[in-house]
């Protein structure tokens, strides 16, 4: 929260951003001498990053005036949140366990919230057990709560792979192989 506050603050003023590329820049520097040793003097420009949280101020001055944008993906974030809730459930009536969905909406959000935190990918393995803590603690088998959350979050990110495979198959017919552009 205090980062978020920090970074909105910025945003708001253009003034600020100068001195903090500055003393960010210094920062990354320092600290690629000291792991290399000395023997890089200079890996990041105060200029390049005032030019990077310069575009983002824009965008961010852009986004706080057409708030309007921001109606349709967020009804397509709750009902991709409605569509992932549903897979559980379904996972749970499969095994045989239907449950009440309220302590399964709390418990996703609370897996949700702490893997966003976590640096594996889709914050595997916390997830999963914050939401086995919670459903065992309302009360569910944690065999079944296991079970289901094991399965439902193992077929989730099997799907995910393969669409996103499908995708990148897609884009690589459509573009070609090109290199990535550098910055």
């Amino acid at each position: 929260i205090g980062a978020l506050s920090g970074a909105v603050y910025l945003l708001e003023h253009r003034r600020l951003l100068g001195a903090f590329a500055h003393k960010l820049s210094r920062g990354i520097n320092a600290s690629v001498r000291a792991v290399t040793f000395g023997r890089t003097e200079s890996v990041a420009s105060t200029k390049k990053i005032q030019d990077f949280f310069v575009d983002i101020q824009d965008d961010y001055k852009f986004m706080r005036r057409n708030k309007k944008l921001f109606v349709v993906p967020f009804w397509w974030g709750v009902v991709f949140c409605i569509a992932d809730i549903a897979m559980f459930y379904v996972a749970f009536w499969a095994l045989g366990y239907p449950i009440n969905p309220a302590p399964l909406v709390i418990a996703y959000g609370l897996a949700s919230m702490a893997g966003f935190f976590m640096v594996t990918p889709g914050g595997a393995g916390a997830y999963e057990a914050i939401m086995v803590m919670f459903l065992t603690v309302a009360g569910l088998n944690p065999g079944i709560a296991l079970l289901a959350i094991l399965l439902t979050r193992v077929l989730l990110m099997i799907s995910t792979i393969a669409i996103g495979y499908i995708f990148y198959q897609q884009a690589i017919l459509a573009h070609g192989k090109k290199p990535p552009t550098t910055i």
